[in-house]
């Protein structure tokens, strides 16, 4: 057993084991067999396959209702919608608040009526009550964007 010294190089601790003392190879080991291995000459030879190209592969279908999936999203954008116009409407109401305050609340209620406007004109069929409510959502906030937009709430 070799005690480690801290004091003592490591190369020093390698070199005491004495030649006798390390391991031999034996007969059969790895570099013989990879040595056979890699000497067969009847090995067959690599050949490389087509690949596939993007169009012979298909889509995956599934089997679930695609409307249900779609009315939730719809909806849950729509809330977020909703939430910030309430967000945005607390900001306007603050006396110390000033435009600066407002415009991340304007920025993203811009960016959530595209993506909103953008998901209901593609679905067809969607559910009349939340579309009404959806309609009425992004009625208000393209009402609120021109407001802010034309400078209807700056105070000089």
């Amino acid at each position: 057993m070799v005690t480690i010294d801290p004091n003592r190089p490591i190369q020093s601790i390698v070199d005491s084991k004495t030649e006798s003392d390390r391991a031999k190879p034996t007969e059969g080991g790895f570099d013989t067999i990879f040595k056979q291995a890699m000497d067969v000459e009847d090995a067959r030879p690599c050949s490389a396959e087509p690949t596939m190209e993007a169009s012979d592969i298909r889509p995956a279908r599934f089997s679930t209702d695609t409307a249900v999936e779609t009315d939730a999203s719809i909806f849950d954008q729509t809330d977020q919608l909703m939430d910030t116009l309430e967000a945005y409407r607390e900001k306007l109401g603050d006396n110390e608040a000033t435009l600066k305050d407002v415009e991340p609340f304007m920025q993203q209620m811009a960016s959530q009526s595209e993506a909103l406007a953008t998901m209901t004109q593609s679905e067809v069929g969607a559910d009349d009550k939340l579309q009404g409510i959806v309609d009425q959502a992004l009625a208000l906030s393209s009402m609120e964007i021109a407001k802010y937009n034309s400078g209807y709430y700056n105070n000089g």
